[in-house]
C-alpha cells in the first residue's frame, strides 16, 4: 500500500537551472509570452539564482504590503445583531486569520507568484495550523473563477513524475492512483479538477490558461547586466596583471645575447616559480613600455552602469529605492510601487472570505504599505475623535493585530491591569478647578506683574 506523506509547507519542487540564456533567445520568448510561459519561468528561476538585482526587485514588491485588515459582518440585520453572538462570530473570524498569519504567509505566496507568474496552491490547513502547499505549475492550468472569486485549477495527472507524487497533497495522490488504475483512458481523463481546497494566483490577473513572470519584460536587460559584470571582472583581472622584466645582456656589438639560451631559461623559470599569479615574468633583450588601460577600464565601467540603468527603468521601480546616494522622491515612488500590487490583494481577500464565510463575516485588506503605515496609524488615531472614525482601522495598523488586541484587552480587563499600573495624573486627565489661565509663579517677571495688576 502506498504511503501518503503529508505535504511540506510551501513546497516549490524547483531545481537550480544552470543553463545560460542569450539575449536573442529571451527576446524570441518575449515575442509571445503566453505561449512561451514555461520557458520564461525557467529564465526567471535562472536569473533569480544568478542576479541579486532581480532578487531585490522581487522581494521588495512581494513584501511591500502590510496585509493589515478589518473584519465586518457580511449581513447585519435585527435578527443577527445580538451583541453576544456578534462578539462570538467576530472572535472566531479573528482567530481564523490569526492562524493563517497573513503578514507572514501571504508575502511568500506573492513572491512565488511574481517569480513564476502563476502559482497553484492547496490548502492543507487545520484548525491550529496554516499549511499552504504549492503544486508545480507544470502540472496545472487554470480551470476558471468560481462564485467565491477564487481561481480554481486542473491538475494534468499524466504529467506527474512518480518520484514527486508522494510530495503532493493526498487528494491529488488519490486522483492519480484512480487515474493510473483506470482502463481505456480518454484525453479528458488526464485533467482533475482540484476541490475547493485548491486555488491559484496569477500575477497579471488575466484569465488565461497560464501566466508568465511579472518582470519578464526586463529579462533581456537583466541578462545583459550579468554578462557585462562578468566581462568587467575579467577585464579588471587582465588589466591588473603586472610584468617583471629581466633584461638579457648582449655582446659588445649589441647583436647577440651574451648568455646561453638554457641559462637564460633557468633564470626565467626561477623567477616564475616565486611570483604571485597576477605577476608575469618577461625575459627579453628589448626595452619594455607599460601601457595604462585606465581609460578602457572606465569605458567598461560605464557599460555596466548603463546596463544597471536600463534594468532599473524596465522594472518601473524608482532608482532611489536601492540607491545609497539619494532618497529624493522615495515616499511617492513607494506609493506608486505599492499601488501596482494592491489589485493582487483581491486573491488573498477572496481566500480569507471563503474560509470565514460560515462565520458570516468578511475581511477587507487595507491599501497600506510598510512605508506609509505609521502615517495611516496616526490618521486613524486622529479620526477616533471625529464622527465616523473607526476603531477597527486603528487596531488594524497597531502591531498586535485584531485577534491579539481582542485577547490582550480582554485579559487585561479580567486581571484588572489598571490596579497594577494605575494611570498617573497628567494635563489630559486632571480634574478641572475654578481657577483658569496660566498658574502663578513664585518669581514673576515684570511683564507678568503688570498683567496681574490689570486683572
Amino acid at each position: 500500500m502506498k504511503v501518503k506523506v503529508p505535504p511540506m509547507w510551501a513546497q516549490t519542487y524547483s531545481k537550480s537551472i544552470a543553463r545560460d540564456y542569450t539575449e536573442e533567445t529571451i527576446s524570441k520568448l518575449l515575442s509571445d509570452p503566453l505561449t512561451n510561459y514555461k520557458q520564461l519561468q525557467e529564465v526567471s528561476e535562472y536569473l533569480y539564482n544568478t542576479s541579486k538585482v532581480y532578487q531585490n526587485f522581487l522581494y521588495y514588491l512581494a513584501t511591500i504590503m502590510t496585509f493589515d485588515y478589518i473584519l465586518f459582518p457580511s449581513i447585519l440585520t435585527d435578527k443577527n445583531s445580538d451583541p453576544d453572538k456578534l462578539w462570538g462570530r467576530l472572535y472566531a473570524s479573528a482567530e481564523k486569520l490569526y492562524v493563517m498569519q497573513p503578514a507572514y504567509n501571504f508575502p511568500h505566496m506573492l513572491m512565488r507568484t511574481l517569480l513564476n507568474g502563476e502559482t497553484y496552491w492547496y490548502d492543507s490547513s487545520t484548525n491550529n495550523t496554516a499549511i499552504f502547499t504549492e503544486v508545480p505549475s507544470k502540472y496545472c492550468q487554470l480551470a476558471g473563477v468560481d462564485g467565491d472569486g477564487l481561481w480554481r485549477y486542473y491538475v494534468n495527472l499524466s504529467l506527474i513524475e512518480p518520484e514527486l507524487l508522494s510530495q503532493l497533497p493526498v487528494e491529488i495522490q488519490d486522483a492519480h492512483e484512480e487515474y493510473f488504475n483506470k482502463k481505456n483512458k480518454k484525453a479528458e481523463d488526464n485533467f482533475y479538477l482540484v476541490s475547493q481546497r485548491g486555488f491559484s494566483i496569477f500575477c497579471h490577473m488575466k484569465k488565461e490558461i497560464h501566466d508568465y513572470p511579472y518582470f519578464s519584460s526586463m529579462f533581456v536587460d537583466l541578462n545583459r547586466l550579468e554578462n557585462d559584470k562578468d566581462y568587467l571582472n575579467n577585464f579588471i583581472k587582465a588589466d591588473n596583471i603586472k610584468l617583471i622584466h629581466s633584461e638579457v645582456p648582449l655582446n659588445k656589438e649589441g647583436t647577440k645575447p651574451a648568455m646561453e639560451k638554457n641559462i637564460v631559461q633557468d633564470y626565467h623559470n626561477s623567477i616564475k616559480e616565486h611570483i604571485p599569479d597576477n605577476v608575469a615574468p618577461v625575459t627579453t633583450p628589448f626595452k619594455t613600455t607599460p601601457i595604462n588601460l585606465d581609460k578602457s577600464q572606465q569605458n567598461s565601467i560605464n557599460i555596466v552602469e548603463l546596463s544597471k540603468k536600463n534594468v532599473q527603468d524596465d522594472s518601473g521601480i524608482s532608482e532611489s529605492m536601492f540607491s545609497t546616494e539619494t532618497t529624493l522622491g522615495l515616499k511617492y515612488s513607494t506609493l506608486v510601487d505599492a499601488t501596482a500590487m494592491y489589485p493582487l490583494l483581491s486573491f488573498f481577500e477572496n481566500l480569507v472570505n471563503f474560509k470565514i464565510q460560515d462565520k458570516k463575516f468578511k475581511c477587507e485588506f487595507l491599501p497600506i504599505n510598510h512605508y506609509n503605515k505609521i502615517e495611516w496609524h496616526k490618521e486613524y488615531e486622529r479620526a477616533l475623535g471625529v464622527a465616523g472614525g473607526l476603531r477597527s482601522k486603528y487596531i488594524a495598523t497597531s502591531q498586535s493585530g485584531l485577534y491579539g488586541f481582542l485577547m490582550t484587552a480582554k485579559m487585561e480587563q479580567i486581571l484588572d491591569f489598571d490596579s497594577l499600573m494605575p494611570t498617573k495624573e497628567s494635563a489630559y486627565n486632571s480634574g478641572t478647578t475654578e481657577e483658569t489661565g496660566r498658574p502663578e509663579t513664585e518669581e514673576p517677571t515684570e511683564s507678568t506683574e503688570e498683567v496681574n495688576k490689570r486683572k
